[in-house]
């Protein structure tokens, strides 16, 4: 073989190697950068998840808490009390009670 082709095909290779070389170089540096926006996106996901649990588990006690009221405030409109004192008797002439009415403003 002659030693310029040789030569020649040596100098072609060493490029294609500098070249993959290269494009192995930048291929590794966006797979960094993937990999950290990865790890970023699954603490803040995770974050998301912890603060949505959190809201979920407020929603629901406002919930309970609504329906806990709503029933208080039928009893003793009916005519109930709903102070530990008298709890479930009936108030006379449908008077007002201060204990239930302070219970009343404690549940909001």
């Amino acid at each position: 073989m002659d030693k310029k082709i040789l030569y020649d095909a040596l100098t072609d290779m060493e490029k294609t190697l500098s070249e993959t070389l290269r494009n192995v170089s930048e291929i590794k540096a966006t797979t960094q950068e993937v990999i950290e926006r990865n790890n970023t996106l699954e603490m803040e996901n995770t974050r998301l998840r912890d603060r949505i649990a959190q809201l979920s588990k407020n929603e629901k006690k406002t919930k309970v808490k609504n329906r806990a009221q709503i029933a208080m405030e039928k009893l003793y409109n009916d005519g109930f009390h709903i102070c530990n004192l008298s709890y479930g008797q009936r108030r006379e002439n449908d008077e007002e009670c201060m204990l239930c009415l302070d219970m009343l403003d404690t549940l909001d």
